[in-house]
């Protein structure tokens, strides 16, 4: 939501508490044409779903039917790696598998591999494939019901698919928790040229329900049971705002106070490298763009190079310890002195790249190639200085509605300049949710209220 004003009512007759709901997503149709034909790949497969484009979809090379799934760094809570696969009720162009009955329960989301080549691994070497994925109940997302639950299939040579793995709800998963699963790929028949594995999760049909997230999926030879390290330290979530509770501001509003504004931004990172505890190291750019009288201006800004981090607490040099999440801090914010704040509006686009070294050949051994690990260490984040207030960040991982008839919604927020100024409009997400008929409502601005 984006707001220019002091104080926004929503408002019919009475009062009652929100109701929280899950969202349907919206998907262009054009965007689901996927490769076909493509001939079987050799081991190894790898995908963290971290490289992929934003379309919301896995890379259609890797994946043979992947459509209904949706890639998304919002509805995980701290992925082995940035970006995760939602598997929920809604089907590749983001409506419900049944829109006539509400409780109707099967089979949804799958996620199908392309052919994968498994005849051409020796026979001595076919004991050490294993296929090892993360998964997470929930989420940021709605919990999945008692008779729910998340599965794997492997193609044998038959043609025929084969249920190697069923996660089913279960009160002692943690949904805060990823959940790292091997499975072996031993017996004969799964070793022919035209091999394939999914992933389906079995939910209500009617909706954005009942959610599992998948991330971080490997199967090669040369592994043993219940094997977790990989040379890879990765990003996990994405930065924090580089402003104090918003992400968007008016820069009008942003002349006076733009030293108590701007804050230094956090990102969580992620090991997977087992008993190895190399330091490493990370650079920090933004891309600048400024509109001013109809000309923009584009600029990079280097803001660290190759930084060492440290904690700020111990003052001592900051590792990624394996299977732990660190919370880091970066030790330089983002330069306001950089920006013209008489423009029209200025985009800032923060760039954070770790410089880890999962490339180095002494750690990277020749099993993993063709495999880039560097592929997770990169990513981004957009701030704008325009016109209005977005405390949020963009992504939309819940609805929130009015439990009753007649209810009635208040938002307050401070504005950050004491000078009078002018609502010109408010932007609000409406998404698809139950009844689709023409409703109205009333939309009152107050200047203060002495009671909020």
């Amino acid at each position: 939501m984006k707001l220019t004003g002091a104080l926004l009512i929503i408002t019919t007759a009475a009062f009652a508490q929100l109701s929280i709901v899950p969202i349907s997503r919206t998907a262009e149709p054009s965007i689901h044409a996927r490769k076909a034909n493509l001939s079987a790949q050799a081991l190894p497969f790898w995908d963290d779903f971290s490289f992929n484009t934003n379309s919301g979809l896995p890379n259609d090379t890797l994946w043979e039917n992947g459509a209904r799934v949706f890639v998304n760094d919002g509805l995980g809570i701290n992925p082995p790696s940035i970006r995760v696969a939602t598997f929920d009720g809604l089907d590749s162009l983001g409506s419900p598998y049944n829109v006539t009955d509400v409780l109707a329960k099967g089979f949804a989301d799958r996620l199908i591999s392309r052919k994968i080549n498994l005849e051409a691994v020796p026979a001595d070497q076919r004991s050490t494939v294993y296929l090892s994925f993360y998964y997470q109940i929930k989420g940021l997302g709605e919990m999945p019901d008692t008779d729910d639950n998340f599965s794997l299939w492997l193609k044998n040579s038959n043609g025929t698919w084969e249920n190697v793995f069923t996660a089913a709800y279960n009160t002692e998963l943690d949904p805060k928790v990823f959940n790292y699963v091997t499975v072996p790929v031993s017996d004969d028949r799964f070793f022919h040229a035209e091999f394939q594995f999914k992933f389906e999760n079995f939910a209500r049909l009617s909706g954005p329900y009942d959610m599992w997230h998948l991330d971080y999926v490997y199967l090669n030879s040369g592994r043993v049971a219940g094997e977790r390290s990989m040379p890879d330290r990765t990003i996990s979530m994405n930065l924090t705002s580089i402003f104090d509770g918003y992400h968007a501001i008016p820069i009008s509003h942003y002349r006076d106070t733009a030293d108590e504004l701007t804050v230094i931004p956090t990102i969580k990172l992620f090991g997977l490298l087992e008993n190895n505890f190399q330091p490493f190291r990370y650079t920090t750019t933004a891309d600048v763009k400024t509109l001013k009288a109809e000309t923009i201006e584009a600029k990079r800004i280097l803001i660290e190079d190759d930084a060492a981090p440290v904690n700020p607490v111990s003052g001592n040099t900051e590792i990624i310890l394996p299977f732990q999440i660190l919370n880091l801090t970066l030790q330089k914010q983002f330069p306001n002195d950089s920006i013209d704040l008489t423009a029209d509006s200025v985009s800032i686009k923060m760039n954070f790249g770790l410089n880890t070294g999962d490339d180095n050949p002494l750690i990277y051994l020749p099993s993993y190639e063709p495999i880039n690990f560097l592929r997770n260490d990169s990513t981004n984040r957009t701030f704008t200085l325009s016109s209005y207030y977005a405390k949020d960040d963009g992504v939309a991982e819940f609805g929130a509605g009015l439990n009753q008839s007649g209810a009635e919604l208040a938002v307050s927020f401070d504005l950050l300049k004491s000078d009078p100024d002018t609502l010109a409009a408010i932007d609000i997400y409406f998404p698809k949710f139950g009844d689709q008929n023409n409703r109205t409502l009333m939309l009152k601005v107050w200047n203060h209220n002495d009671s909020v």
